[in-house]
């Protein structure tokens, strides 16, 4: 008996540059019925997830990584316009929502337009409309989508306003716009003609992609790869991207403006006053410094109340296990491996949780943003660009996937500076030694009010992290030879209020990574250290209990640190 071939579900892409609100979207829609993993062949994060359409029908949505243009620069950028190019792609996708944000319409409606010369059906989503209407500004949604040819819907994913209009939009039987933006150049439109049977394809837009970026279509013959690097210079390339997202932007800016009239709002005028401080030459790098301050003072004292209460659960835990069970090795194993391993793991969510908690909120608040641009300055001298701060302020929690967020740094050279050095920020695992030492040298003296000189001393130790890793990259930069010549490019997003829900869901998801994989070999190490305690030599574990009573009895008070 054969059994039935499995069905393709009926997929669905989002597509966005960051800051879009794509994640509160995607959030949203699937609510706890997602997943995540990586793409294969490379570490970007894949996020799939699941919802019913009006009809009742279950739909796969992909959230795509995070894209300005469809010209990758990164490994994340790369993954979104190969799943949009390739239509063999097992991801390709049946529909795509672009998520616009209405605030920075134009901006938004250049990739969106980009989307629609790729002729992929396409529904474009008007995200944080209720902003708009707060600025009494409102975009017309059927003129756009007229002069767009494909369905426009404005909705609010931070209050679910408009997510059910959204749902019954979505539908098998959207066809491709037949506007088109793009225009071929005429110095590459006899080329077009080869490329298009190379990508057995008619479409305009895809032949121009691929004649300036031969090497990101893996369907191109080696041959005609080769024939388009002679017939194409490689100094030409960023001229003809510029050209055409130049004439692109003159469109859409001529689309926008009959669809919204746009003075600067009260939202643009508050985010230009706040700008204004927050990134002066002198007064920018005092306000991360007091904002980093603050941070450090919540790992190290703010979140010693959950740990202090943590431990006492695990120490009461063993405590019991030791009473009530027989005095064996088994019960020796349970209570001062695993239960203490556990503990050991569990002892460092809440400063895991806050680190996290902080730097979500200040990507959700739109500062982290102004926080990589400022830094650029500082940075480029080493060897980085804004883009490398991410990396080196997450190696404060946990080197390992702060060295995979790193892909997202497009210079090889760059890239691989940040890799080596993100190891020498001070990560989470470090905090307990900071904590002792700390504790015993550092007095918790009160400085203006709210904070104390531990906190303060906290944040010296990691900032001398960060100098060491700015020393050492330094280094590194004169060993590979490497000059800083890139532009760095971000789009500034408007200031507004923290999705809650969505920093609820990254802190659960971090948590939850690291228990589940350090818990692993936490657990397996103090299984380890146990082992050596229990069944090591007995006469040196006796010297060592005697000499640490013999310290304990002379100095109570260190027993207490």
């Amino acid at each position: 008996m054969e059994t039935p071939s499995k069905v393709r579900p009926f997929t669905i892409a989002l597509l966005g540059s960051p800051n879009s609100g794509k994640s509160s979207l995607f959030n949203r829609l699937t609510g706890m019925k997602q997943r995540v993993g990586n793409y294969t062949g490379v570490t970007v994060e894949r996020k799939i997830g699941r919802f019913k359409t009006t009809d009742g029908q279950i739909a796969q949505l992909i959230d795509l990584p995070g894209t300005y243009s469809l010209y990758p620069n990164s490994d994340d950028e790369r993954v979104t316009c190969e799943t949009l190019r390739n239509r063999h792609n097992p991801d390709f996708p049946d529909l795509v929502l672009v998520v616009c944000d209405a605030t920075q319409l134009q901006r938004s409606i250049v990739l969106a337009t980009q989307a629609l010369d790729l002729e992929i059906p396409i529904i474009v989503v008007l995200n944080m409309s209720d902003i708009l209407a707060k600025e009494s500004l409102n975009i017309q949604t059927d003129l756009l989508s007229q002069r767009l040819d494909v369905p426009v819907v404005a909705l609010s994913a931070l209050t679910g306003q408009g997510i059910d209009q959204l749902i019954a939009t979505i539908s098998p039987n959207i066809a491709p716009a037949k506007k088109h933006i793009f225009v071929p150049p005429p110095d590459l439109a006899y080329l077009a003609e080869d490329i298009k049977s190379c990508l057995k394809t008619d479409n305009d837009y895809l032949a121009f992609q691929a004649l300036l970026q031969p090497d990101e279509f893996l369907e191109l013959s080696e041959s005609c790869r080769l024939s388009i690097r002679q017939k194409v210079k490689k100094q030409q390339i960023p001229l003809f991207i510029s050209d055409e997202m130049l004439q692109r932007h003159d469109k859409t800016e001529a689309i926008c403006d009959t669809v919204l009239k746009q003075a600067p709002t009260e939202s643009e005028k508050r985010t230009n006053q706040i700008d204004a401080i927050v990134l002066h030459k002198i007064g920018g790098y005092l306000i991360f410094i007091a904002i980093l301050l603050l941070v450090f003072q919540a790992i190290f004292s703010w979140a010693s109340y959950p740990m202090d209460w943590i431990e006492g659960i695990f120490n009461t835990l063993a405590d019991w296990l030791h009473a009530n069970l027989p005095a064996t090795w088994l019960t020796s194993l349970l209570a001062d491996g695993i239960v203490a391993g556990l503990g050991g793991i569990a002892i460092f969510v809440p400063q895991i949780a806050l680190l996290f908690f902080f730097i979500a909120l200040l990507e959700e608040t739109g500062y982290m943003a102004r926080v990589m641009f400022l830094m650029d300055r500082l940075m480029r001298p080493f060897g980085f660009s804004g883009r490398s701060l991410v990396p080196l302020i997450g190696g404060m929690a946990c080197a390992v996937p702060s060295i995979m967020a790193a892909r997202t740094i497009a210079n090889k050279q760059e890239r691989m500076i940040a890799i080596m050095v993100t190891p020498l920020m001070s990560c989470s695992a470090r905090i307990p030694i900071y904590a002792l030492i700390i504790g015993m040298f550092v007095p918790a003296t009160a400085v203006l009010g709210i904070f104390t000189l531990q906190g303060i001393a906290m944040m010296g130790m990691y900032l001398l992290g960060f100098v060491m890793a700015l020393v050492s990259a330094l280094v590194l930069k004169k060993v590979l030879r490497y000059n800083m010549s890139d532009i760095y490019v971000a789009e500034m997003p408007i200031y507004r209020m923290p999705r809650w829900e969505n920093i609820a869901l990254l802190i659960y998801q971090k948590c939850k990574a690291f228990v589940v994989e350090a818990g692993k070999v936490i657990i397996v190490i103090s299984v380890i250290l146990w082992f050596a305690a229990s069944f090591g030599p007995p006469k040196k574990m006796s010297e060592i209990e005697q000499r640490y009573t013999t310290q304990i009895a002379a100095n109570p008070a260190q027993k207490h640190n």
